[in-house]
């Protein structure tokens, strides 16, 4: 990968974003991603660096904030540390859900075999010992 990036504010204030890509294969990627292409990995990391430097200017951050105001993404530092906080925890509620539909039929036999169980349990106790129901129910006292 050789895309190099910095953010400042020039003399003036004004935000100054500069990214430098060399090499054939890295500039004609960089080209398609600006032609509407799906960012590659390293264009990721590229960008998250690039809005890092960004956040540590002020006019970097007065420009994050214009572009939320007017409909863009919110790339301000205090809701994007939410918004990551979000993806990762509904990333981790996907997974759980999936594990959950892997084991769900196991959980299902279980509580089935030790229903049936229990009920075999229960009418046995009834044979045994008459009123256990209503002992049960009352919290253990006659």
């Amino acid at each position: 990968m050789s895309y190099e990036t910095r953010a400042y504010d020039d003399e003036h204030g004004i935000p100054v974003a500069v990214i430098v890509v060399a090499g054939t294969h890295d500039v004609s990627r960089l080209i398609n991603l600006f032609g509407g292409a799906t960012a590659n990995v390293e264009q990721l990391q590229t960008g998250r660096k690039l809005l890092a430097q960004i956040r540590n200017h002020n006019g970097g951050r007065a420009a994050l904030q214009l572009l939320a105001r007017h409909g863009g993404p919110d790339f301000t530092p205090e809701n994007t540390t939410v918004a990551i906080a979000r993806d990762k925890l509904l990333a981790r509620i996907a997974e759980l859900e999936a594990e959950l539909d892997k084991v769900r039929p196991v959980l299902q036999t279980i509580a089935t075999s030790v229903g049936a169980d229990l009920c075999r349990y229960a009418n046995a106790l009834d044979d045994q010992w008459p009123g256990w129901r209503e002992f049960a129910e009352n919290g253990g006292s006659r």
